[in-house]
């Protein structure tokens, strides 16, 4: 859960001549980073890890255009990718719905356009059987923003013109427009084909260690994402045969389950259980917390990979810096990550005198 507390000054007495307010327009700049920053907030919210912490692969496959098959780039692939389609294939509203009707038409179904002028040009809609057309997007699904450059030509005198002859300097500018995973429509057959999954063979002694979970939590497998989510005390991992290997399987199975053992009917930790904000030091310490268990799990299991360990190392250098050198902090989690492994085990240890 985060919480959001936003300082508010108290308001000034009104005056005779109030200043009038304007509503100030959002650059694409500050669009792409809002967009950022609540997907951070909604992965804290839902218990996932940051969504750019993905061992799995994504089929070996960029983001692409459905209508022109050129794949996304920059900042574009980052933004569709952390959204957890399997598909690579996006598409316009507008895209999204020329190809249902095209698809329909094709299947010999009577798909009626109607168009009508507006102050941008022309808008189509399209019915059937004196009904709307019903392909296209789904209702209520969100779009992705995706960015991309323009330009601006001036001539000579400064002035803009659209002649490439008459063009003397070119200012870019930024823009961006909304765009729907082909997994969000309805009616539209993908042009991209699904490969085969990797055929890996589970790990045993990691998969025992999961298995023999006493109060374990619910594990699915229903989207291309790897979280943790309290509410339902709930694990969602990705398919074993899209990672590229079982190892990154289960080091990250073993990340989330450590996760779940701060549930208040397990463990009852502070940083699952309790009011965290994303780059606080409790978020940074439940990560840390994570990461931790998920290692020793993964040494009992007798998983020893390099790249394993360097990608754990890579994920955690942001949060441990947020834990301005404390090595106090640091020793507790690495107990609380102790306490965490042990109870996946089943192993429980009394004081004796």
């Amino acid at each position: 859960m985060v919480n959001s507390l936003i300082g508010r000054d108290e308001p000034a007495a009104k005056t005779k001549q109030q200043p009038m307010k304007t509503k100030t327009k959002k650059t694409v700049y500050q669009i792409i980073t809002d967009r950022i920053i609540k997907a951070l907030k909604d992965a804290i919210a839902k218990g996932e890890s940051a969504p750019w912490h993905k061992p799995w692969a994504t089929n070996g496959a960029y983001p692409i255009n459905y209508n022109t098959q050129k794949n996304y780039r920059g900042v574009n692939v980052f933004l569709l990718h952390m959204m957890g389609y399997e598909s690579p294939t996006w598409l316009t509203f507008k895209q999204a719905k020329e190809a249902a009707v095209k698809e329909a038409r094709a299947d010999g179904r009577e798909i009626v356009e109607t168009t009508k002028p507006t102050k941008w040009g022309t808008k189509s809609t399209f019915t059937e059987d004196g009904e709307p057309f019903a392909g296209g997007v789904k209702k209520d699904e969100k779009g992705t923003p995706v960015v991309f450059w323009n330009w601006i030509m001036k001539d000579a005198n400064g002035k803009t013109t659209k002649d490439k002859a008459q063009c003397v300097k070119k200012i870019p500018f930024l823009k961006y427009f909304t765009v729907f995973n082909i997994e969000q429509c309805d009616g539209v057959a993908d042009k991209w084909i699904k490969p085969e999954d990797k055929d890996h063979k589970p790990i045993k002694a990691a998969a025992d260690i999961v298995s023999d979970m006493p109060n374990a939590p619910r594990i699915t497998h229903n989207e291309a994402r790897a979280y943790y989510k309290p509410a339902s005390d709930t694990v969602n991992m990705p398919r074993l045969g899209v990672f590229d290997s079982a190892a990154e399987y289960h080091s990250t199975l073993f990340h989330e389950l450590v996760h779940s053992t701060g549930h208040t009917s397990r463990l009852n930790r502070d940083g699952v259980t309790g009011t965290v904000q994303f780059g606080s030091q409790n978020y940074s310490k439940e990560e840390l917390v994570a990461e931790m268990g998920a290692a020793m799990l993964c040494g009992v299991a007798g998983i020893d990979n390099q790249a394993l360990n360097d990608n754990s190392d890579a994920y955690l250098r942001g949060w441990i810096s947020k834990l301005n050198d404390n090595p106090e902090m640091a020793i507790t989690a690495g107990a609380q990550a102790q306490k965490a492994a042990d109870y996946i085990r089943d192993i429980k240890f009394e004081d004796k005198d």
